[in-house]
């Protein structure tokens, strides 16, 4: 199977949720091995989700759907396995080459998704593993940046002014930038929140 390109075809032509059909693409990486690993929330209502790896020939070389709801960024572990936002399900997971999910949020807080301060995820668009192991995580919804551990426990968090990020990273000084969507605005805080 082959990764199609939309250009000059009216969305109304399209076949939605098609595998390889790229409707709504909201991340993508250059992996390693020079393959591209993008994610592609699908149609408005979440159908059509997939995390796609594809060769530079424009191959797909792995995929993965199941229970996807528009699904913001996947990103590539070190481990091989793949980090994704599950951006409607309110989670992310980790899911190993088979596909077998090995790691979620909903088992934070005994099962019931809550992370140590008590907050569920609220529509996460980006998630990232960083070398300490923490995972930074684009709480849109909840109008923040958020560090945890893999059993949720809240390590650092920023809100102040923010409202609906779509995307922090950490700098390598350390730092965390955030795009500020709604406020129209980049933020760079120090870990002091200043």
């Amino acid at each position: 199977t082959r990764i199609h390109v939309i250009e000059g075809i009216s969305m109304g032509q399209l076949k939605r949720g098609a595998p390889g059909i790229l409707e709504f693409p909201c991340d993508v990486e250059r992996l390693e091995n020079g393959n591209t690993l993008l994610s592609d929330a699908g149609d408005e209502d979440g159908s059509g989700s997939e995390i796609i790896e594809i060769d530079p020939l424009g191959n797909i070389v792995w995929n993965y759907s199941v229970g996807l709801a528009f699904a913001h960024s996947a990103k590539r572990l070190k481990n091989g396995n793949t980090l994704i936002s599950d951006t409607s399900h309110s989670r992310i997971i980790e899911v190993d080459p088979s596909g077998k999910i090995v790691f979620t949020s909903d088992s934070w807080g005994n099962g019931t998704g809550k992370l140590s301060d008590g907050s569920h995820l609220h529509y996460p668009n980006d998630a990232h593993v960083l070398d300490d192991g923490n995972i930074i995580i684009t709480d849109r919804n909840n109008d923040r940046c958020v560090i945890t551990d893999y059993r949720g426990n809240v390590k650092w968090f920023f809100s102040d002014g923010i409202k609906h990020p779509h995307n922090c990273d950490m700098l390598p000084s350390g730092n965390v930038i955030i795009a500020d969507s709604d406020g129209r605005r980049i933020v760079e805080v120090n870990r002091d929140k200043q």
